[in-house]
């Protein structure tokens, strides 16, 4: 069966592709200590972010996923939401060889990186992924689990795109 929308069947793969390459380029996440930002369509999420989490180390990661898919108020368009989960590992997380920073100063530089774009020292309200994305709305930041071993919180962002027949 051929697909009569513009859109191929992977567009949340290439949203989220989009997402993950831009927050990887972000000094934010790479200095002092980096932390690796994973994308939530992999085949093992759970061994990626175990990896991330305790053989590299650092007791942070990311995870970009796109969770929730509905209609936009207008017609033919989808909203999609964002979610960017911050997983620690708090051992690691404020050993000597992790970053040392916590789920939430990491969700504010999220915040930061995805709510304005930088052109030279000038700053801009939104970000989008691409031409067919419109820029990304903050949704939240909020712990979602709490453990001695793990600690996860989450920032959502939506963002829309009209679909348009061939």
């Amino acid at each position: 069966m051929s697909n009569p929308l513009n859109a191929s069947t992977g567009l949340l793969a290439t949203l989220r592709r989009e997402v993950v390459e831009y927050l990887q380029a972000d000094p934010a996440f790479i200095d002092p200590v980096s932390i690796p930002i994973i994308d939530g369509g992999q085949t093992d999420l759970a061994k990626a972010v175990s990896d991330a989490l305790t053989i590299r180390a650092g007791g942070l990661c990311l995870v970009v996923t796109t969770p929730r898919v509905r209609p936009s108020s207008e017609v033919r368009s989808l909203e999609v939401t964002i979610s960017v989960q911050i997983y620690e590992h708090p051992l690691q997380n404020w050993s000597a060889k992790g970053p040392q920073r916590s789920p939430e100063d990491v969700g504010e530089n999220l915040m930061a990186r995805l709510m304005f774009t930088q052109f030279g020292s000038e700053f801009s309200e939104g970000w989008s992924p691409s031409a067919v994305w419109t820029n990304l709305q903050f949704g939240g930041l909020r712990p979602v689990f709490s453990s001695p071993d793990q600690v996860v919180f989450e920032t959502t962002f939506t963002t829309r795109t009209t679909l348009t027949l061939r």
